[in-house]
Protein backbone atom coordinates (compact mmCIF):
# COMPACT_ATOMS: atom_id res chain seq x y z
CA UNK A 1 0.00 0.00 0.00
CA UNK A 2 1.53 3.51 -0.76
CA UNK A 3 0.30 5.82 1.55
CA UNK A 4 2.26 8.85 0.15
CA UNK A 5 -0.87 8.69 -2.48
CA UNK A 6 -3.74 9.42 0.24
CA UNK A 7 -4.95 12.76 0.35
CA UNK A 8 -7.53 15.19 2.06
CA UNK A 9 -10.14 14.46 -1.21
CA UNK A 10 -9.92 10.63 -0.73
CA UNK A 11 -10.50 11.57 2.70
CA UNK A 12 -13.78 13.19 2.06
CA UNK A 13 -14.81 11.01 -0.43
CA UNK A 14 -14.98 8.26 1.73
CA UNK A 15 -17.06 10.06 4.47
CA UNK A 16 -19.66 11.54 2.60
CA UNK A 17 -19.80 7.86 0.88
CA UNK A 18 -20.12 6.00 4.29
CA UNK A 19 -23.03 9.13 4.70
CA UNK A 20 -24.33 9.32 1.55
CA UNK A 21 -24.55 5.90 0.12
CA UNK A 22 -24.44 7.37 -3.48
CA UNK A 23 -21.93 9.08 -6.11
CA UNK A 24 -24.10 11.90 -7.21
CA UNK A 25 -25.13 13.09 -3.47
CA UNK A 26 -21.47 12.57 -2.98
CA UNK A 27 -20.49 14.84 -5.37
CA UNK A 28 -23.03 17.54 -4.87
CA UNK A 29 -22.15 17.04 -1.39
CA UNK A 30 -18.08 18.22 -2.39
CA UNK A 31 -18.92 20.28 -5.26
CA UNK A 32 -17.37 18.04 -7.75
CA UNK A 33 -18.28 15.90 -10.41
CA UNK A 34 -19.63 12.36 -10.53
CA UNK A 35 -16.66 11.53 -12.63
CA UNK A 36 -14.40 13.01 -10.05
CA UNK A 37 -15.74 10.81 -6.92
CA UNK A 38 -15.49 7.56 -9.48
CA UNK A 39 -11.74 8.31 -10.17
CA UNK A 40 -11.15 9.43 -6.46
CA UNK A 41 -12.83 5.78 -5.42
CA UNK A 42 -10.69 4.00 -8.08
CA UNK A 43 -7.42 5.83 -6.92
CA UNK A 44 -8.12 4.80 -3.39
CA UNK A 45 -8.63 0.91 -4.73
CA UNK A 46 -5.13 0.63 -6.51
CA UNK A 47 -3.97 2.73 -2.98
CA UNK A 48 -5.23 0.13 -1.23
CA UNK A 49 -4.54 -2.58 -3.07
CA UNK A 50 -8.78 -3.79 -2.43
CA UNK A 51 -12.41 -2.67 -3.43
CA UNK A 52 -13.93 -0.21 -1.53
CA UNK A 53 -17.10 -0.01 -2.91
CA UNK A 54 -19.64 -2.08 -3.99
CA UNK A 55 -21.90 -0.87 -6.70
CA UNK A 56 -25.77 -1.69 -6.05
CA UNK A 57 -28.86 -0.97 -8.15
CA UNK A 58 -29.91 2.08 -6.74
CA UNK A 59 -26.48 3.72 -5.35
CA UNK A 60 -23.31 1.56 -3.82
CA UNK A 61 -22.20 0.26 -0.54
CA UNK A 62 -19.21 0.11 0.97
CA UNK A 63 -16.76 -2.84 1.71
CA UNK A 64 -15.41 -3.73 4.70
CA UNK A 65 -12.10 -2.02 4.01
CA UNK A 66 -14.45 0.41 2.81
CA UNK A 67 -15.91 1.15 6.21
CA UNK A 68 -12.68 0.38 8.35
CA UNK A 69 -11.36 3.47 5.93
CA UNK A 70 -14.00 5.59 6.11
CA UNK A 71 -13.83 5.52 10.20
CA UNK A 72 -10.12 6.46 10.03
CA UNK A 73 -11.00 9.07 7.45
CA UNK A 74 -13.27 10.55 9.86
CA UNK A 75 -10.61 10.49 12.30
CA UNK A 76 -8.10 11.99 10.09
CA UNK A 77 -10.19 14.81 8.86
CA UNK A 78 -11.29 15.82 12.40
CA UNK A 79 -7.59 16.07 13.18
CA UNK A 80 -6.89 18.35 10.23
CA UNK A 81 -9.73 20.28 11.38
CA UNK A 82 -7.98 20.91 15.21
CA UNK A 83 -4.64 21.62 13.25
CA UNK A 84 -6.79 24.47 11.10
CA UNK A 85 -8.60 25.72 14.23
CA UNK A 86 -5.29 26.39 16.02
CA UNK A 87 -4.56 29.04 13.44
CA UNK A 88 -7.68 30.78 13.51
CA UNK A 89 -6.99 30.67 17.78
CA UNK A 90 -3.73 32.13 17.46
CA UNK A 91 -3.44 34.95 19.68
CA UNK A 92 -3.08 38.76 17.35
CA UNK A 93 -3.02 42.08 17.66
CA UNK A 94 -0.61 44.97 18.28
CA UNK A 95 1.21 45.40 21.35
CA UNK A 96 3.28 48.64 22.06
CA UNK A 97 6.10 48.34 24.75
CA UNK A 98 7.59 51.66 26.16
CA UNK A 99 11.24 50.89 27.77
CA UNK A 100 14.64 52.94 28.79
CA UNK A 101 17.08 52.47 26.74
CA UNK A 102 19.05 49.52 28.87
CA UNK A 103 15.87 47.97 29.22
CA UNK A 104 14.87 47.62 25.81
CA UNK A 105 18.77 45.60 25.16
CA UNK A 106 19.52 44.04 28.09
CA UNK A 107 15.66 42.58 28.38
CA UNK A 108 13.15 42.77 25.55
CA UNK A 109 15.50 41.52 23.16
CA UNK A 110 14.99 38.45 24.17
CA UNK A 111 11.23 38.39 25.02
CA UNK A 112 10.47 39.93 21.44
CA UNK A 113 12.49 36.69 19.86
CA UNK A 114 10.53 34.85 22.03
CA UNK A 115 7.27 35.90 21.50
CA UNK A 116 7.81 36.31 17.15
CA UNK A 117 8.44 32.75 17.58
CA UNK A 118 5.63 31.40 19.65
CA UNK A 119 3.26 33.72 18.64
CA UNK A 120 4.04 34.80 14.92
CA UNK A 121 0.66 37.02 14.59
CA UNK A 122 1.31 39.72 17.62
CA UNK A 123 2.47 42.47 16.09
CA UNK A 124 4.75 44.68 18.57
CA UNK A 125 5.90 48.17 18.43
CA UNK A 126 8.66 49.15 20.50
CA UNK A 127 8.99 53.03 22.08
CA UNK A 128 12.19 54.13 24.02
CA UNK A 129 12.52 57.06 26.08
CA UNK A 130 13.56 58.18 29.42
CA UNK A 131 11.79 57.00 32.91
CA UNK A 132 9.58 59.95 32.75
CA UNK A 133 8.38 59.28 29.06
CA UNK A 134 7.85 55.97 29.20
CA UNK A 135 5.29 56.25 32.69
CA UNK A 136 3.64 59.10 30.67
CA UNK A 137 3.20 57.25 27.29
CA UNK A 138 1.49 54.29 29.53
CA UNK A 139 -0.77 56.50 31.35
CA UNK A 140 -1.99 58.34 28.50
CA UNK A 141 -2.45 55.18 26.61
CA UNK A 142 0.14 55.47 24.01
CA UNK A 143 1.86 52.33 25.62
CA UNK A 144 0.12 49.38 26.69
CA UNK A 145 3.28 47.92 28.49
CA UNK A 146 6.06 50.38 30.44
CA UNK A 147 9.23 49.56 31.67
CA UNK A 148 11.87 52.02 33.47
CA UNK A 149 12.98 52.91 36.65
CA UNK A 150 10.67 54.28 39.84
CA UNK A 151 7.66 54.43 38.38
CA UNK A 152 4.41 55.09 40.84
CA UNK A 153 4.56 52.21 42.88
CA UNK A 154 0.66 52.22 43.69
CA UNK A 155 0.29 51.68 39.86
CA UNK A 156 3.08 49.66 38.40
CA UNK A 157 4.97 45.76 39.74
CA UNK A 158 8.46 45.71 41.26
CA UNK A 159 10.77 43.91 39.04
CA UNK A 160 13.85 44.11 41.05
CA UNK A 161 15.85 46.73 43.06
CA UNK A 162 18.96 47.64 40.72
CA UNK A 163 22.37 49.02 42.34
CA UNK A 164 24.14 52.37 40.81
CA UNK A 165 28.08 51.86 40.57
CA UNK A 166 30.63 54.16 40.15
CA UNK A 167 32.85 53.90 36.94
CA UNK A 168 35.96 55.36 35.72
CA UNK A 169 38.43 54.92 32.84
CA UNK A 170 39.57 51.01 33.03
CA UNK A 171 42.67 50.98 35.22
CA UNK A 172 42.46 47.77 37.27
CA UNK A 173 39.47 45.51 39.04
CA UNK A 174 38.43 47.58 41.87
CA UNK A 175 36.10 45.61 44.63
CA UNK A 176 36.18 48.29 47.50
CA UNK A 177 33.72 50.29 48.07
CA UNK A 178 33.57 54.17 46.78
CA UNK A 179 32.03 56.57 49.68
CA UNK A 180 29.46 58.71 48.60
CA UNK A 181 30.75 61.62 50.59
CA UNK A 182 33.80 61.34 47.95
CA UNK A 183 31.61 61.70 45.11
CA UNK A 184 30.34 65.22 47.22
CA UNK A 185 30.78 68.10 44.42
CA UNK A 186 32.88 65.74 42.21
CA UNK A 187 31.73 66.29 38.16
CA UNK A 188 30.20 62.93 36.56
CA UNK A 189 28.77 62.04 33.34
CA UNK A 190 24.77 61.18 33.93
CA UNK A 191 22.66 59.31 31.64
CA UNK A 192 20.06 61.47 30.09
CA UNK A 193 17.38 59.09 30.69
CA UNK A 194 16.10 59.83 33.58
CA UNK A 195 18.69 58.48 35.85
CA UNK A 196 20.18 62.16 36.82
CA UNK A 197 17.06 62.70 38.86
CA UNK A 198 17.30 59.78 40.30
CA UNK A 199 20.68 59.95 41.48
CA UNK A 200 20.31 64.01 42.59
CA UNK A 201 17.46 63.13 45.17
CA UNK A 202 19.72 59.71 46.38
CA UNK A 203 22.66 62.36 46.91
CA UNK A 204 19.90 64.67 48.75
CA UNK A 205 19.07 62.41 51.14
CA UNK A 206 22.35 62.26 52.43
CA UNK A 207 23.16 66.15 51.81
CA UNK A 208 25.71 65.55 49.50
CA UNK A 209 25.94 67.55 46.38
CA UNK A 210 25.55 66.29 43.14
CA UNK A 211 27.49 68.07 39.77
CA UNK A 212 26.40 66.96 36.48
CA UNK A 213 29.40 67.49 34.16
CA UNK A 214 27.24 66.29 31.06
CA UNK A 215 25.05 64.12 30.09
CA UNK A 216 24.65 61.51 27.60
CA UNK A 217 21.69 60.14 26.29
CA UNK A 218 23.00 56.18 25.04
CA UNK A 219 23.94 53.99 27.74
CA UNK A 220 26.66 52.27 25.23
CA UNK A 221 27.83 55.93 24.34
CA UNK A 222 28.56 56.60 28.47
CA UNK A 223 30.93 53.75 28.29
CA UNK A 224 32.94 54.92 25.43
CA UNK A 225 33.00 58.49 27.11
CA UNK A 226 34.28 57.42 30.19
CA UNK A 227 36.70 54.59 28.63
CA UNK A 228 38.13 57.91 27.03
CA UNK A 229 39.13 59.29 30.15
CA UNK A 230 36.40 61.95 29.30
CA UNK A 231 35.11 61.66 33.24
CA UNK A 232 33.31 59.26 35.49
CA UNK A 233 29.71 58.53 36.21
CA UNK A 234 27.31 56.82 38.47
CA UNK A 235 25.28 53.81 35.85
CA UNK A 236 22.73 51.16 37.51
CA UNK A 237 23.82 47.87 36.65
CA UNK A 238 20.93 46.92 34.06
CA UNK A 239 22.67 49.39 31.73
CA UNK A 240 26.59 47.60 32.14
CA UNK A 241 26.99 45.89 28.61
CA UNK A 242 28.51 42.46 27.79
CA UNK A 243 31.99 43.02 27.44
CA UNK A 244 32.00 46.54 30.02
CA UNK A 245 34.55 44.72 32.12
CA UNK A 246 37.16 45.58 28.39
CA UNK A 247 35.88 49.53 28.92
CA UNK A 248 36.00 50.74 32.68
CA UNK A 249 36.39 49.60 36.07
CA UNK A 250 33.14 49.82 38.35
CA UNK A 251 33.13 50.43 42.54
CA UNK A 252 30.15 50.07 44.60
CA UNK A 253 28.61 53.04 46.43
CA UNK A 254 28.41 53.19 50.54
CA UNK A 255 25.87 54.08 51.06
CA UNK A 256 24.65 51.38 48.07
CA UNK A 257 22.41 53.79 45.87
CA UNK A 258 19.68 51.73 44.01
CA UNK A 259 16.77 52.29 41.97
CA UNK A 260 13.44 50.45 41.64
CA UNK A 261 12.63 48.63 37.94
CA UNK A 262 9.39 48.59 37.60
CA UNK A 263 6.39 47.04 35.22
CA UNK A 264 3.43 48.67 34.31
CA UNK A 265 0.50 47.84 32.50
CA UNK A 266 -2.08 50.27 30.83
CA UNK A 267 -5.49 49.98 32.40
CA UNK A 268 -7.49 49.45 29.84
CA UNK A 269 -4.93 46.35 28.61
CA UNK A 270 -5.43 43.98 31.80
CA UNK A 271 -7.60 41.56 30.25
CA UNK A 272 -5.71 41.61 26.70
CA UNK A 273 -4.25 38.26 26.03
CA UNK A 274 -1.63 39.29 23.94
CA UNK A 275 -0.65 41.93 26.30
CA UNK A 276 -0.39 39.26 29.05
CA UNK A 277 1.28 37.07 27.36
CA UNK A 278 4.39 39.67 27.31
CA UNK A 279 4.21 41.01 30.59
CA UNK A 280 4.48 36.80 31.57
CA UNK A 281 7.56 37.08 29.06
CA UNK A 282 8.66 40.45 30.23
CA UNK A 283 8.68 38.62 34.24
CA UNK A 284 10.75 36.19 33.04
CA UNK A 285 13.80 37.59 31.36
CA UNK A 286 13.79 40.39 34.21
CA UNK A 287 14.09 37.35 36.77
CA UNK A 288 17.32 36.24 34.65
CA UNK A 289 18.85 39.64 34.89
CA UNK A 290 18.01 40.28 38.55
CA UNK A 291 21.09 41.30 40.72
CA UNK A 292 22.03 37.80 42.20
Amino acid sequence: MNTANINVMMLKTLKSLRETGSISRTAEQLHVTQSAVSHTVKALERTLEAPVVVRLPRGISLTDIGMAASESAIIALEAIDNILKLSSSALTGTVTIAAINCVSKQILAPVLASVQKAHPKIEINLLVGTDQEVENWVNIGLADIGIAYNMEPSASELLFDDEFYYITRYRHSKDTHVALTHLNNKPIIALSSGCELFIRDLFDQYDQQLVVKTTVSDSAALFSVVASGYGDSLVPGLAFPDDWQQLVSRQPVSPTLTCSLRLMCAKQQTSNDAVQVLVEEIRRAALDKKPK
